[in-house]
């Protein structure tokens, strides 16, 4: 049986976008492309899977604040056994990124609507490095490879004043390892 962990962004500086000459980490989150491709980032503090564990489903969940158009974005995890936010462009650029990603077409009816993104083969490759510890940061990270001029903003940490029922939540569910996952049947 699936356990089930869930958190959200906890601190305004846990997540932001990469503008063209700074990096914003308040406000809200613009991903896709406007007069630049956005680079996004999605930190979420003590997450407690433990290291091996099998991923089972895993989702990250924003909520639009306003979209224009909508955008095919690319979604990895930063490749980092406890995941550090950048504190500036050039840190946000330098990160490094699971070898697992997804695309993330964000088509919702407008403002105030859920939109979700598998990312449960990128958590998995994240639990499984050798220095993965039970608490540690991950960080979900959305980059738009695409001058079409389709974008999102999605509400962030400091967009609502504080309601943390629009921060992004990050959800997964797991079988730790040696669980019942791994059980054979007796007797065949």
């Amino acid at each position: 049986m699936a356990l089930t962990f869930e958190t959200r962004i906890s601190t305004g500086a846990d997540d932001g976008y990469d503008n063209p000459s700074y990096l914003n980490t308040g406000s809200y989150n613009y991903v896709g492309y406007s007069t630049a491709r956005f680079k996004a980032f999605f930190r979420f503090q003590n997450v407690t899977v433990p290291h091996g564990a099998k991923i089972v489903n895993a989702y990250m969940r924003a909520i639009v604040w306003l979209q224009y158009d909508p955008p095919d974005v690319i979604v990895w995890c930063n490749d980092e056994d406890d995941a550090v936010a950048p504190t500036d462009r050039t840190e946000l650029e330098a990160l490094s990124h699971t070898t697992a990603y997804s695309n993330w077409r964000i088509d919702t009816p407008g403002e105030g609507y859920a939109t979700d993104v598998d990312v449960t083969a990128q958590v998995q490759e994240v639990v499984n490095r050798a220095g993965w510890h039970d608490g540690n940061a991950l960080m979900v990270l959305t980059h738009y490879d695409s001058n079409s001029g389709d974008y999102v903003a999605l509400y962030s940490y400091d967009q609502d004043g504080g309601s943390s029922s629009r921060h992004p939540l990050l959800h997964i569910e797991y079988v730790p390892a040696g669980g019942a996952w791994n059980m054979l049947p007796i007797g065949g």
